[in-house]
């Protein structure tokens, strides 16, 4: 019994964990190119937000 509800834990956590890289790893598919796509396609906002931050 002790064993076995190690095994069930064990599992839980492994699922657990697993689900969680699935979810991070599903973000940074769908976040990534976006970041790229902004930074290739509008060099221009990045650079005014960086000039606006350091103005202030």
């Amino acid at each position: 019994m002790v064993v076995g509800g190690w095994w069930l834990v064990v599992s839980c956590l492994w699922l657990v964990v697993g689900g969680w890289w699935l979810v991070v790893g599903g973000w940074s598919l769908v976040v990534i190119p976006i970041i790229c796509d902004v930074a290739f396609y509008s060099p221009q906002a990045g650079s005014l937000g960086l000039n606006e931050l350091s103005h202030d």
